[in-house]
């Protein structure tokens, strides 16, 4: 039956979404604004997603969008930690770069490389790419000028599900926060 749950599970994972009203009414729901149409396509094989090369697609990056507090009562907001930070008046929280059809989407992130050689302690010479993050094609005007963009990288979906399935008591026996049993590792539940 676990099994049976964990397949429907994947399935709706790896499922390209539509928008609705749809003939495919069990796959419908999509958008109207979004960045992928399937989860799986940028949680990479249930994996951790990776930065983009320049000028190419972001398929497993997006943008947090933020500004800082402007008016007191969300600075006192702020200051209570009732909230974490602002979302952008126009575009919110997040950039999403794809719409439905007779929608656009909300703009693209920009990722451009700088290299910088870098010399190791041995005297090896190493190239790193510096990343500067923009957006461009914005659909409803300019980003607040407060808002900064802030990269993310998709999160590795793999055995969450199964985590989840272990029962708070069986995690809490094998709790051992001082090593006493002296195996080296220090179990602390959280």
């Amino acid at each position: 039956e676990e099994e049976g749950i964990f397949k429907l599970g994947n399935a709706l994972f790896r499922k390209n979404w539509v928008s609705s009203p749809s003939s495919t009414q069990a796959s419908d729901g999509l958008g109207p604004l979004f960045n992928e149409r399937a989860c799986q396509n940028c949680h990479l094989k249930d994996g951790r997603g990776h930065p983009p090369e320049a000028d190419s697609g972001t398929t497993s990056m997006f943008l947090r969008l933020a500004r800082q507090a402007s008016t007191e009562e969300e600075k006192a907001a702020l200051a209570a930690r009732k909230v974490l930070n602002f979302p952008d008046p126009v575009y919110g929280s997040q950039l999403q770069d794809l719409a439905v059809p007779g929608l656009r989407g909300e703009g693209r992130m920009r990722v451009d490389y700088q290299e910088q050689k870098v010399t190791l302690p041995d005297g090896t010479v190493v190239s790193l790419r510096k990343p500067s993050y923009s957006v461009d094609d914005l659909a409803n005007g300019p980003l607040d000028p407060h808002t900064t963009l802030s990269p993310r990288m998709t999160p590795p979906m793999i055995g969450l599900g199964l985590v989840e399935q272990i029962a708070p008591a069986d995690i809490l026996t094998h709790a051992d926060p001082d090593d006493r049993n002296s195996d080296g590792i220090s179990g602390r539940p959280n």
